[in-house]
């Protein structure tokens, strides 16, 4: 990225965001890219070309990137997005507006999560589908205090046979078979004839 000028204008940022006003279009979306990792790194910062972006196009119109295959991890630009706050110097020689929380929400995923078409909240509250998380949930609904059962191996012991969590745990849980098809469920049928015929054959229940 090249420095910006005394003026607060930065190459190609400031002209593509002054086309964008003047145009008057509202169906295009800026992507940051590198821009805010680049911009970042200097001290002092440089005139903040991502706040040039937001200024022209809208908070709701700036999409989150990193180009991380070029840098590696982008958990460090995450992380100094987060904490970005407009220098005072910027603010009152510029006159730039702040970066607010909701804007960084917006540009973080909230806009991406609008323009392909993601409910957001029903993901956060997605039930999980596979089978641990399931009776991860079971063994939670239970609550955090302790039980005090005996687990694992044991045998010849009443207690035991009467408190048995896993057994409690798989009640609760829908029968794996069930979720068969019809044409896993003949293949298993006859698997399990096969093995019953076997002297000894172990049982696939």
């Amino acid at each position: 990225m090249t420095a910006a000028k005394p003026t607060g204008e930065v190459p190609w940022t400031t002209e593509f965001c002054q086309m964008k006003k003047q145009s008057g279009l509202t169906n295009i979306y800026m992507e940051l890219g590198s821009t805010f990792g680049s911009s970042s790194r200097p001290i002092p910062p440089r005139a903040p070309p991502a706040r040039q972006i937001i200024g022209a196009f809208g908070a709701d119109h700036v999409l989150w990137g990193t180009d991380s295959i070029w840098y590696g991890t982008p958990q460090w630009q995450i992380e100094a997005f987060r904490r970005f706050e407009m220098p005072a110097a910027l603010v009152e020689k510029y006159h730039y507006a702040p970066v607010t929380r909701g804007e960084k929400e917006q540009i973080f995923g909230l806009n991406a999560a609008r323009v392909f078409g993601v409910d957001v909240t029903a993901k956060r509250n997605e039930i999980p589908k596979d089978y641990l998380t399931r009776m991860k949930m079971a063994y939670l609904d239970e609550g955090v205090a302790p039980s005090h059962r005996w687990y694992g191996w044991v045998t010849g012991c009443p207690r035991a046979a009467a408190f048995n969590p896993r057994r409690e745990l798989m009640a609760r849980l829908p029968d794996p078979l069930s979720t068969l098809t019809p044409d896993a469920r003949r293949v298993y049928d006859k698997i399990t004839a096969k093995r019953g015929q076997m002297k000894g054959g172990p049982s696939l229940r």
